[in-house]
């Protein structure tokens, strides 16, 4: 995992950041032959008590909850699109020599589950608790709480899953009604708030570096200032060149 400052300091020179904290490369297999970190966009925020591992891709504004659990040391990738929000307590996976694959401006409410090969269109909503497992979910589709969508089967865009419902088939899925727009409108409401509490938290995580980084500089006098300064100067081009590669 690398340093705080690390994560900081790439995000202001807009370069992706590859290990966060919660991130941790997948291990050697005998179906993986080399380990991989996550990458990370530097607008996304993973929270300290989430856990990601392995091959992860994280788009931009993304927001990944407390608790949840993002492990693609089996199946790989797992790919969390643009303006997605992994809520608290989710759980994606995949079988060995699958992907997951999440599309732009999805929500996966708490406690939900994806477990792979799986794909989920761009604008779609998982409810709370609900399981979606080796299955294919078009667009703008919402899908309710606690319910099931399994079995190989594809939901058409734009549909509506009900609470506690069971999908394995594919007849049930072509037949099931369409989202309703307050339904829709919810959705996308869901992920604007995400969005800005992923924006929120870089900035907060940007503040308790810049304070940290403020307490450790002492304090000189004017007459020695311009000296420090070139110091400091070359203090942050080895410091970028250390751990940056530049």
């Amino acid at each position: 995992m690398e340093d705080i400052g690390v994560v900081v300091m790439k995000r202001r020179l807009n370069i992706s950041v590859p290990s966060v904290r919660g991130g941790y490369p997948n291990v050697k297999t005998s179906w993986v032959d080399k380990p991989v970190s996550p990458k990370i966009h530097w607008t996304g925020h993973v929270d300290p008590t989430a856990v990601v591992i392995g091959d992860v891709i994280i788009g931009e504004h993304v927001n990944i909850a407390p608790g949840a659990v993002i492990r693609a040391d089996e199946g790989m990738p797992i790919v969390i699109g643009d303006e997605s929000n992994i809520q608290d307590g989710v759980i994606i996976h995949s079988l060995k020599g699958q992907s997951v694959r999440i599309g732009k401006r999805v929500s996966l409410a708490h406690g939900a589950i994806v477990h792979g090969p799986t794909t989920i269109g761009d604008g779609t909503f998982i409810g709370f608790g609900s399981v979606v497992h080796q299955c294919n979910i078009g667009k703008n589709c919402v899908i309710l709480h606690n319910a099931v969508v399994a079995g190989s089967v594809t939901v058409p865009d734009g549909k509506l899953v009900a609470s506690c419902s069971l999908i394995q088939d594919e007849a049930v899925a072509a037949a099931l009604p369409d989202v309703p727009e307050e339904l829709s409108d919810f959705a996308s409401e869901v992920v604007n708030v995400n969005k800005e509490l992923a924006a929120g938290y870089i900035r907060l995580e940007q503040q308790q570096f810049e304070r940290q980084r403020s307490a450790q500089q002492p304090e000189s006098e004017g007459i020695r200032q311009p000296k420090m300064q070139k110091a400091q100067g070359r203090e942050l081009w080895q410091w970028l060149y250390e751990n940056l590669k530049i």
